[in-house]
């Protein structure tokens, strides 16, 4: 099996950092799979990935990576899979992101 450079960055990276535990974390993890991140209405951190879902990755794959990450993982009646961070947006902060942390995030280019 071939490894690229992105690919072995990103093992070490996963190595060395754990599962996210913050919003920015989980929206780094989110743009890796090219998901976007969205609150519930509890405020909680939520990824959909729907039955469709396009990336390098399948969508088994990225529900495995978010259950191997912490999060909890629900498939509606429509085959759709919700993925649950069990991370809060600060609400006193507007849970508001500036450009900058969208840039880094692979959000905006």
């Amino acid at each position: 099996m071939k490894i690229t450079k992105r690919h072995l960055r990103r093992i070490i990276k996963e190595a060395l950092a754990g599962p996210p535990t913050t919003v920015e974390g989980w929206m780094y993890w989110g743009g890796e799979f090219g998901l976007s991140a969205e609150e519930d209405n509890d405020g909680q951190i939520v990824f959909y990935l729907s039955a469709d879902h396009s990336s390098s990755y399948n969508r088994a794959r990225v529900a495995a990576e978010a259950v191997k990450a912490g999060a909890q993982v629900d498939t509606d009646n429509d085959g759709n899979d919700m993925i649950y961070t069990g991370v809060y947006y600060n609400n006193d902060a507007g849970g508001v992101w500036s450009d900058e942390k969208d840039y880094e995030a692979g959000f905006k280019s």
